[in-house]
């Protein structure tokens, strides 16, 4: 007489969690199968739950690497069978701030600044990053936290994040488990590296003219350093001159032209471009903005004046 038996596998919750924001994801996945000769069947479940990651603030930094960002990824194996551990990485947006990025996993009993003996070193450009070889086996009821660290390095022969600004990327984790011939994945919540940028002017331009002259006036970029100056160049679109350079540290800057600015009558599209020191970025260019010098008569200089758009 044959003994029918049954076997079966419960496997396996993996937390991760990143220091950073909030946020949660879980998903599941479930698989059985029957053996001839015998009732046999395996039920593989892997769960993810992951809090405390929102997408980062825009790394600023002078020294052309950023401050190092710290997280945490804890495995845990709720089932009965030991359980094989693997990581995967997926990365959507900019692809040289991904192989800019520098990504340290190591084990510890609980993660600080200090990085491990045991840690692996890669870069988020990487799609499968080894876990310590202290994690990537489990054994049924077990935990183990593998630290994270991430920083971005790039410059461009300066000291500044100038090479990298602006660029900005989406990472998701993906951990899994598997007993056997059974595994389940489970993603974590995306999380964002991204780079500073100065952004353009805010608002809508103005423009007053006065005595033949027109003075314009336009609010500081938004996300500007506090407290400190900018420095905004009027751009001849056409030519790509600058027709003048102000630096201010206000809220609200402006700009005189005077006739005698421009070389001849006519139509000039202008745009501002502002830039700051201290991380060495530069905005995009404003939307362009059209000046015009006239006069009754093109060779009558006490005559001409400016218009605004």
């Amino acid at each position: 007489m044959i003994r029918r038996r049954h076997l079966g596998f419960v496997a396996a919750l993996v937390t991760l969690a990143v220091l950073g924001g909030s946020g949660a994801a879980v998903a599941t996945w479930t698989a059985s199968a029957s053996a001839t000769g015998s009732a046999s069947s395996a039920t593989v479940k892997a769960s993810l739950t992951q809090a405390g990651l929102t997408p980062a603030a825009a790394q600023q930094y002078a020294t052309g690497t950023a401050p190092q960002v710290l997280g945490s990824l804890t495995l845990k194996n709720e089932g009965t069978a030991p359980l094989s551990y693997a990581l995967a990485l997926s990365v959507t947006g900019d692809a040289t701030l991904a192989a800019k990025t520098s990504l340290t996993l190591w084990t510890a009993a609980s993660c600080g600044s200090a990085i491990g003996a045991d840690a692996v070193r890669t870069t988020l450009a990487d799609t499968a990053p080894a876990l310590p070889a202290a994690a990537r086996q489990l054994a049924a009821g077990s935990t183990k936290v593998v630290c994270i660290a991430t920083q971005i390095s790039g410059t461009d022969g300066t000291t500044t994040n100038a090479a990298l600004q602006g660029r900005h990327l989406e990472a998701t984790f993906t951990a899994t488990g598997t007993v056997g011939a059974w595994a389940a994945a489970a993603p974590a919540a995306s999380f964002s590296q991204s780079v500073y940028r100065l952004a353009a002017p805010a608002g809508t331009l103005g423009c007053t003219e006065s005595n033949r002259a027109v003075t314009l006036t336009w609010n500081a970029p938004a996300n500007r350093p506090a407290g400190k100056a900018i420095t905004y160049r009027l751009v001849n679109t056409a030519t790509k001159a600058t027709l003048k350079t102000v630096t201010s540290s206000s809220a609200t800057v402006s700009q005189a032209l005077q006739p005698g600015d421009f070389s001849s009558n006519g139509a000039y599209a202008l745009t501002i471009v502002a830039s700051e020191a201290d991380f060495g970025t530069s905005a995009p260019e404003t939307a362009s903005f059209t000046i015009t010098r006239t006069s009754p008569f093109g060779w009558d200089f006490f005559l001409q004046r400016l218009e605004c758009p």
